[in-house]
């Protein structure tokens, strides 16, 4: 009960501040964009804006939400209810990880038709957007202001993008792998690639993505206890 109250006060929050609107606008952005693409590079331009729109939803979108939070009071009004600190960021991530999903299936519908491996694509998505969503609450735990997170973006998101080279061959690097954002790329790219990826690939990819969740998870709450509640140990 506490986890669906925090869930339909983030969503009427997200609504309230134009977010669903301003994506509905990205997306259609994106669409545009990639119907300018021949058909025969058009899958591979979809696989990075999708790669990269759960990532930037995740990171940027929660920063913003959570700093607006930090403004109107409301995380400190929200901490005193019965709500645990785990329940709080699982509702942030159904609730964003949700518009991912489905802003995603309607980019790639619309660039590449219906030839994907769409289990695939969506989990991966969810999946990418799960760990940003965790990376981005962690980050803006500190912050105080916009600027200040939007500084501190460039050291979270260059080292976790650079993986992504090896990916399309630019930097090979075994190392990479272990990396949220190979695992992603791997996932919605091979999702949308007319070859499969190697089976190998894909149970490795799955595995550092959901490997990272968790982990990202537990580094969310951490710090939301640490740095916004000022209470030593979660309640997770």
């Amino acid at each position: 009960m506490r986890l669906l109250s925090a869930l339909r006060f983030q969503i009427v929050l997200q609504f309230r501040h134009g977010f669903y609107y301003a994506y509905a606008v990205v997306c259609a952005l994106y669409i545009a964009l990639l119907l300018l693409f021949t058909p025969g590079i058009r899958s591979q331009a979809a696989a990075f804006v999708i790669f990269s729109d759960p990532a930037v939803l995740g990171f940027f979108f929660i920063g913003g939400i959570i700093l607006l939070e930090k403004d109107e009071n409301t995380l400190q009004n929200l901490f005193v209810t019965p709500i645990r600190t785990g329940e709080y960021v699982i509702a942030k991530d159904i609730s964003l990880s949700l518009l991912a999903v489905l802003t995603s299936g309607i980019i790639a519908a619309a660039a590449v038709g219906f030839n994907a491996n769409w289990a695939m694509l969506l989990t991966g998505v969810l999946l990418t957007s799960v760990v940003f969503i965790h990376i981005g609450i962690a980050a803006v735990s500190r912050i105080r202001t916009l600027n200040t997170y939007i500084i501190s973006a460039v050291v979270y998101m260059i080292p976790l993008f650079v993986p992504v080279l090896d990916y399309y061959g630019v930097l090979p690097f075994w190392g990479f792998r272990l990396f949220p954002t190979w695992a992603s790329i791997a996932l919605i790219g091979g999702a949308l690639s007319p070859v499969p990826p190697a089976a190998g690939d894909i149970v490795l990819a799955y595995g550092v993505l959901a490997g990272w969740a968790v982990l990202s998870y537990f580094w969310a709450v951490n710090w939301i206890e640490k740095y916004i509640i000022g209470r030593k140990g979660g309640r997770a």
